[in-house]
């Protein structure tokens, strides 16, 4: 099988959950011939709305934040000639929970068909890790019977806790959570945003069964910035790995951590709220020198 990364031309498909993922996560193959970008939750409610998250970033309401976000994302991708695709999907600030099947149908087929107009060709598909999740750690409502354990009530309080807070503010929530709990000596059962849980899961399973509606397409999980501040991308990694049954060889890559700042740079709106205190996501100093990616084997497959 073909390392990752591939030969430059080789078509690859970053498949960011938001409008900014790609550029935080993958700055260091974004700018390499055939690689497209398709994001998720690029869509807007209708009517619109006021959430948190919007009027933090100060904006009067969800037509507003979209509009300055989508034309943030064309600065930093298709003006630079990254070929984009945006599915209406809705961010978690403005979905109703939880996401319905068709919104995992709905990615999937975008996947496959961006893959049946590549040919024959070898692609990669590249996904979030899930980082920030901590592998094991019982969900609610799953396990033995009884009375549910104490990481199984943490669990159940912060996952209910979100769910009651997700039309305040996305990101913004998931942030606020992390917070309350690390002031509570539980940031290591930081659990991932579940924008980017979505998006694992949705696709993991058709892109590793080998199917012919997947063609030769080569899966890479990629670690996700800031949630890797928080957890790193490993826990993810091993849990789905358990969930999902597949190998994985870690690659990390050098960044260009200037030219990587100049372009998240271009997401004004959100960078204050994804790292509100240290803002390190400001600065290429503060920027992680490498990009960790997990080039994953079916286990029933031979490298």
């Amino acid at each position: 099988m073909t390392p990752f990364p591939p030969a430059k031309g080789t078509p690859m498909l970053i498949v960011s959950p938001h409008l900014d993922d790609a550029a935080l996560s993958c700055g260091s193959i974004l700018d390499r011939p055939g690689v497209e970008v398709l994001t998720v939750f690029a869509g807007r409610p209708a009517p619109a709305v006021a959430v948190t998250h919007d009027v933090l970033a100060g904006f009067p309401n969800s037509d507003a934040a979209m509009d300055a976000r989508l034309a943030e994302d064309h600065e930093a991708l298709d003006r630079f000639g990254v070929e984009t695709h945006r599915l209406d999907l809705l961010d978690l600030a403005y979905a109703s929970l939880p996401r319905t099947a068709d919104d995992g149908d709905r990615l999937a087929a975008a996947v496959r068909e961006w893959i049946a107009g590549h040919g024959d060709q070898e692609q990669f598909v590249l996904i979030p890790a899930g980082t920030g999740h901590m592998a094991g750690l019982p969900v609610a409502g799953e396990g033995e019977p009884g009375a549910a354990s104490s990481a199984q009530r943490t669990r159940s309080f912060a996952s209910a806790l979100k769910s009651a807070l997700g039309a305040l503010g996305g990101r913004w929530v998931a942030h606020q959570v992390f917070l309350w709990k690390k002031s509570r000596g539980l940031a290591h059962r930081s659990f991932a945003h579940p924008d980017h849980l979505f998006v694992r899961d949705a696709l993991l399973a058709p892109l590793l069964s080998g199917s012919a509606a997947h063609g030769s397409a080569r899966v890479v999980l990629y670690e996700e910035l800031p949630y890797l501040w928080s957890r790193a991308g490993d826990h993810g990694v091993a849990e789905a790995q358990a969930r999902f049954g597949f190998s994985a060889s870690e690659v990390a890559l050098a960044v260009d951590r200037p030219a990587k700042a100049r372009r998240i740079g271009l997401y004004a709106s959100q960078l204050p709220q994804l790292d509100p205190r240290k803002r390190r996501l400001e600065k290429a100093s503060t920027l992680p020198s490498h990009e960790r990616f997990w080039s994953l084997t079916p286990r029933a497959a031979k490298p």
